[in-house]
């Protein structure tokens, strides 16, 4: 595992936040008479960049970040072994390949000086991505089928919002709207708020 973070100044007043974490894993042998011949990789990656800026009356957030899982496992042959009854085959798992990304981006502005005047204003696009492409999953390992599964889909959602804050005295609400706006390819409406 290695994760890490940098914070740096940006002017007089701004700042830039980088932090990230990437992890992995890896196994090769087998599980004795259950499984032979197959190695896996897997792991995730996190990486998020947030800068934050005065432009005049206002204060702009921006922040962009990304993670992501992936998945893997490799085949080299089936093995056979002896066995009381016979020669019996030791199932190897079939090649597998499969991720999960999601990336997004964020734009928001406040006021800049802060006080009574509690509201926001911002847009933001997110990306979704699943990928796979293997066997058709087995609560169990089996040995080597032809039956293939592969899934490839994506979910993009840009989505502009507001929200305020009114205060009576001791007592204050919030409210806020949120506009999204789906691709046309998932299974989502068109539009919602």
């Amino acid at each position: 595992d290695v994760a890490g973070r940098v914070d740096l100044p940006v002017g007089s007043a701004g700042a830039l936040t980088v932090s990230g974490l990437w992890e992995r894993d890896g196994v090769r042998g087998n599980v004795r008479d259950i499984l032979r011949n197959n190695t896996g990789a897997w792991g995730n990656g996190v990486l998020q960049t947030t800068l934050m800026l005065p432009l005049g009356p206002v204060f702009l957030r921006e922040a962009l970040g990304g993670s992501g899982f992936s998945g893997n496992v490799g085949l080299h042959t089936v093995a056979l072994a002896a066995s009381p009854t016979g020669t019996q085959a030791i199932p190897t798992s079939a090649p597998t390949s499969n991720g999960i990304t999601y990336l997004a981006s964020r734009t928001s502005l406040v006021p800049a000086g802060g006080g009574d005047e509690d509201w926001a204003v911002g847009w933001d696009v997110s990306m979704q991505r699943q990928h796979y492409r293997g066997p058709l999953p087995r609560p169990y390992p089996s040995a080597i089928l032809f039956d293939t599964l592969e899934l490839n889909a994506s979910l993009v959602v840009p989505a502009a919002w507001g929200e305020r804050r009114f205060r009576w005295g001791a007592w204050q609400a919030e409210g806020g709207i949120r506009l999204e706006a789906p691709n046309h390819g998932s299974d989502a409406g068109r539009a919602a708020i």
